[in-house]
């Protein structure tokens, strides 16, 4: 081969990596810009609750980027989002309790939206936000999971939810946010009347060590074996319902209450209530 073709070949393999640098590039640089703008409005019930509202937002089920309303309500925010086609799902927050969930669909061949909206956030139509894992639910004397007897928005189909993914969401989402904050995480056992003593202990253990295995500081985890004592279960956790409702109209899970279902076709689901892991929130510890 002659010096000239080998100088040729050599310019003509520079000129095709250069080109495929330029599409890389060009892939890289792509995305959809969107221009958020609007007010956000309080119920006078909400008013002296709720401060400092602001909007996250998860792109295709990923974490994406968030921005704060000022002082007024009002919001504007323009965002370059690294996305072809998908969803983008965003919420407004208010002191970690409200929220107003919407979405926005990027069609492939569009590459700016404006969403332009005012938010009216009232007591009676609001989304409690997921603040805590989902309930857990349990065979009978067993670590394997269970359907839940109720319905909520980790317990929507009559099959077992993929506890140990929502889990791992959740302590993601709590050590990037939450504890930074100086909160901590709760958990609270109990058993069926016709469990083994030790089961509830074992699942406690059995949560807890998750928490651990994923992240979660052991000094950020309470726990609390309620093993067969009362159980008071609330039925609003997570949805959209009056913020009022979170802790009202409690179901009291006791030895009368499993009884008096006894001979029915939903006994069994009167004792599924009891065999639980719940979640709840702690103050930074002294």
């Amino acid at each position: 081969m002659t010096k000239g073709i080998r100088t040729d070949l050599r310019i003509l393999f520079i000129q095709i990596a250069m080109v495929f640098c330029s599409l890389s590039k060009a892939q890289t640089n792509s995305g959809v810009t969107i221009e958020f703008s609007g007010q956000i409005f309080f119920d006078d019930s909400l008013r002296k609750q709720v401060f400092h509202p602001y909007f996250s937002a998860s792109i295709n089920g990923e974490t994406g980027f968030s921005f704060l309303v000022d002082s007024s309500g009002k919001y504007y925010s323009k965002q370059k989002v690294q996305i072809m086609e998908g969803e983008i799902d965003f919420t407004v927050h208010c002191e970690k309790h409200f929220a107003y969930r919407d979405k926005i669909i990027i069609e492939r061949n569009k590459r700016h939206y404006t969403y332009n909206k005012d938010v009216y956030l009232k007591e009676g139509a609001l989304c409690v936000d997921s603040w805590a894992p989902p309930k857990i639910f349990f065979q009978e004397n067993s670590l394997s999971y269970a359907k839940s007897p109720v319905k909520d928005i980790y317990h929507k189909e009559d099959s077992i939810p993929d506890y140990d993914k929502l889990i791992k969401e959740w302590i993601k989402w709590y050590l990037e946010d939450m504890m930074k904050s100086g909160l901590g995480i709760g958990i609270e056992s109990y058993a069926d009347f016709n469990e083994n003593n030790e089961i509830s202990d074992k699942r406690l253990d059995f949560i807890y060590s998750k928490f651990v295995k994923l992240g979660v500081p052991p000094d950020k985890i309470e726990t609390r074996n309620k093993n067969m004592d009362t159980l008071l279960f609330y039925r609003y956790f997570d949805g959209c319902f009056p913020y009022s409702k979170i802790e009202s109209d409690p179901i009291l899970v006791d030895s009368a209450y499993i009884a008096s279902y006894r001979g029915k076709s939903n006994f069994d689901k009167a004792r599924q209530l009891r065999r639980i892991i719940l979640f709840y929130w702690t103050s930074e510890k002294e």
